[in-house]
């Protein structure tokens, strides 16, 4: 009877985890004291990642279809969050709310926000192969990520509670994931999430204007991240070639500078060996072209 009882609580916790995220009934459990509604004031990452042409989906698919669609989507997008420690919030229909610092503390979360969304873009070849037919159109997801003070908390009715974030930090993140269709990108990140965070490349698109907000926000999309060294593994799914290029004769103009500093008339770039103006002439160059980057 014992045994039976066991597993049948083992069953329940298990079926709960699949609803409640397991970070977050950690924490509750490592505060017993607190019940009812509560809240505190934090510093989070926030990013939403919504599915583009929804309405195609739930237009041209039968239910059981979409639903298939929908939960291979949304496990592309979790398994990158759980992987770098974030929690999965919420689901907004066809759009997942993720936070970082939140409600376990975590460092760096900025930078684990990061590396999620370029994960899950990563993994979208594979996903529309696994997709085939069935999607009607080519599948693809817009995310916004911001970092910034909210209120987070047990909040609700005295009938039921539900733990979530709330503020400008999380306003702000909503409000940038659809500006991805303003400026032809698929992920923005804020300024406040990107200086926090190293060995990412990504294009700076200078201060938009934020549907809700009085001041511009700085905003930039994110490329690929930079491994084994400042530019020597530079990898992109998609569209870092041309910028890891553009890095390496950065890093190559920074090397050669150091040797003219140094007094010498001729020095390496790229491989080759030029003379003082030709080098302050590939300056001038590179220097335009880096101006778009954020090499952080």
């Amino acid at each position: 009877a014992v045994e039976t009882v066991l597993r049948r609580l083992s069953n329940g916790v298990q079926s709960f985890a699949q609803y409640v995220p397991v970070p977050l009934v950690r924490h509750i459990l490592s505060q017993p004291t607190r019940s009812g509604a509560f809240i505190d004031h934090c510093v989070v990452t926030v990013a939403f990642c919504d599915l583009q042409s929804f309405h195609l989906y739930h237009e041209m698919l039968s239910p059981m279809e979409l639903l298939l669609v929908l939960t291979q989507f949304f496990d592309l997008i979790c398994e990158a969050v759980n992987a770098n420690f974030g929690t999965v919030d919420k689901y907004i229909g066809d759009c997942v709310m993720a936070l970082w610092n939140c409600p376990q503390p975590l460092l760096e979360h900025e930078q684990c926000a990061i590396t999620a969304v370029l994960q899950m873009r990563a993994g979208l070849p594979l996903l529309r192969q696994a997709m085939g037919r069935l999607a009607p159109t080519q599948m693809d997801f817009t995310a916004g990520v911001h970092t910034g003070p909210v209120m987070a908390g047990s909040l609700g009715s005295s009938l039921r509670l539900s733990y979530t974030c709330i503020g400008v930090g999380v306003n702000s993140a909503a409000r940038l994931q659809p500006m991805n269709f303003e400026l032809g990108t698929r992920i923005l990140v804020s300024g406040e999430t990107m200086s926090k965070v190293h060995g990412v490349v990504a294009r700076y698109l200078g201060a938009v204007k934020v549907i809700g907000s009085s001041a511009p926000m700085e905003a930039f999309e994110p490329l690929c991240e930079v491994r084994e060294g400042l530019f020597g593994g530079a990898h992109s799914p998609r569209n870092g070639q041309s910028e890891a290029l553009l890095l390496q004769a950065v890093e190559s103009l920074q090397a050669a500078s150091v040797q003219a500093e140094e007094g010498e008339d001729t020095v390496t770039f790229l491989g080759r060996s030029v003379g003082r103006p030709q080098l302050v002439q590939y300056a001038e160059k590179f220097s335009q072209a880096a101006r778009l980057y954020h090499i952080g």
